[in-house]
C-alpha cells in the first residue's frame, strides 16, 4: 500500500506540476494576431460594345462583384444564368465612378453596407451564381460575366476580412464601324477575397505538446506502465531491532 500510495501522489504533483506549466507557458506567450491571407481569386477581363450611345451615357461607370440567379432546366436541360440589370443587392461595387477609372478598392464591414449579406452568401456552402458586371451609368449598358461558386472556390465556413477589388486597366474607345459609332469598353479586374488562414498558432502546438510529453512521463509513473519483465514493487518494513527487511508487495 505504501507504494501504491507514493504513485497516487506522484500522478497528483504531475497533475499540478503540467497545470501550473502550461498556465505559465500561455501568460508568456505573446497573442499573436491572425494575418488575413488570399482565400480565392477571381481575374477576368470583361469586355462588350454598344451602338448608339452618348457622351451623357458613358459618363460614369460601375464594375462590381453580385448575384445572378439560374433556371435549373435552361435550354437543352442544362442549367441556364440569368443576370440581374442593374446588379441586385447585395453588391460590392455598384457605386458609379468616372469611366475608365482603375486603383485598387477594399471593401469591409466597416466602410460596405451589405459586405455581410455577400459574404455569408460566399460561405454558406449553396452553390450561387456570382455576377461580375461592367456597366456604364446611368444608361446601365454594359455586360456581366456569370460564373457558379462551385467553379472557382469553395469558401463554406471561412471567415472573409475583406473583398479587395484591383482595376488593372480599363479603357474606353469610341469607333465608327460601317457607319455606325460603336461604344467599345475593356476592364481587367480582379476580385481578391481576403481571410485568417485555417491553421493552429505556434502557442497551442506548444502547449499540446507539454501536454502530451507530461502525459508520457506520467505513465511511466503508473504501475501498467512497467517494463515486461521489471522486478516486482517492493515494500521495506524495520523489524523490532530497526534492522528494515523486505517483503513482496
Amino acid at each position: 500500500m505504501p507504494v501504491y500510495r507514493h504513485l497516487l501522489m506522484g500522478r497528483i504533483a504531475s497533475f499540478f506540476f503540467l497545470g501550473c506549466l502550461v498556465t505559465v507557458v500561455s501568460v508568456a506567450l505573446p497573442v499573436k494576431a491572425r494575418a488575413s491571407s488570399i482565400l480565392a481569386a477571381i481575374h477576368e477581363t470583361l469586355g462588350f460594345g454598344q451602338s448608339g450611345l452618348s457622351s451623357g451615357d458613358v459618363a460614369q461607370q460601375i464594375v462590381s462583384l453580385s448575384y445572378g440567379s439560374q433556371i435549373p432546366n435552361g435550354p437543352g436541360g442544362l442549367p441556364f444564368l440569368v443576370p440581374a440589370f442593374p446588379p441586385s443587392s447585395p453588391c460590392l461595387g455598384c457605386g458609379p465612378a468616372p469611366s475608365g477609372f482603375t486603383g485598387t478598392t477594399d471593401y469591409t464591414p466597416a466602410n460596405t453596407a451589405e459586405f455581410n449579406d455577400l459574404t455569408s452568401r460566399l460561405t454558406n456552402g449553396i452553390d450561387e451564381v456570382l455576377q461580375l458586371s461592367d456597366l456604364f451609368y446611368p444608361s446601365l449598358f454594359g455586360g456581366a460575366l456569370l460564373t457558379l461558386e462551385s467553379s472557382r472556390f469553395d469558401l463554406q465556413g471561412d471567415t472573409i476580412d475583406f473583398i479587395r477589388r484591383v482595376i488593372f486597366s480599363n479603357t474606353l474607345t469610341i469607333e465608327n464601324v460601317l457607319g455606325v459609332q460603336e461604344t467599345l469598353t475593356n476592364v481587367d479586374v480582379s476580385w481578391e477575397i481576403w481571410g485568417a488562414s485555417q491553421v493552429p498558432e505556434p502557442g497551442t502546438l506548444i502547449l499540446l505538446s507539454i501536454g502530451l510529453v507530461s502525459l508520457g512521463m506520467m505513465r511511466r509513473l503508473t504501475p501498467s506502465g512497467r517494463r515486461a519483465g521489471a522486478e516486482p514493487l517492493r515494500s521495506a518494513a524495520p523489524d523490532r531491532r530497526g534492522t528494515a527487511l523486505e517483503s513482496a508487495g
